[in-house]
């Protein structure tokens, strides 16, 4: 019964090591997110939040009429104005069962104020999805 029990216990790390090799982003994926934040930027400055909501997960839009989704973002870009530069700080990966879950860092100087913004990503199936988008303001002039 002993060698059962082992035998089961090995099966069950070897399934679950499989799942977790499944959902890890490799450097390829990251750069592609990184990019995205570039078009993100792009659309916020042009005022352009329908293109922002394309590129949501589900979930999201799932949670909200189509106004409050673009809310937080018409705010930022009617507050702050145009995105100058912005700089990446680093990013966190979650890995989950089938999806990983990252949050990048951006140092992002806007006409009116530089803020620090953080973007969560969902990739499933190798494809990003925006979860969260949260700003902290640094300094407003």
């Amino acid at each position: 019964m002993h060698r059962r029990m082992r035998g089961t216990y090995v099966v069950l790390v070897t399934l679950i090591l499989s799942m977790a090799v499944g959902c890890g982003l490799n450097k390829n994926e990251i750069a592609n997110i990184y990019k995205n934040l570039g078009v993100f930027h792009q659309a916020l400055n042009k005022g352009d939040y329908a293109a922002i909501i394309r590129t949501t997960d589900v979930e999201f839009r799932k949670s909200s009429q189509q106004d409050d989704l673009v809310a937080p973002f018409r705010a930022v870009h009617e507050k702050y104005g145009r995105i100058l530069d912005s700089v990446p700080e680093g990013y966190d990966v979650r890995a989950l069962i089938g999806a990983a879950r990252i949050t990048f860092h951006q140092h992002t100087r806007f006409e009116h104020g530089v803020l620090e913004e953080h973007f969560t990503y969902m990739v499933r199936d190798h494809e990003p999805f925006l979860l969260r988008y949260e700003v902290k303001p640094i300094t407003t002039p």
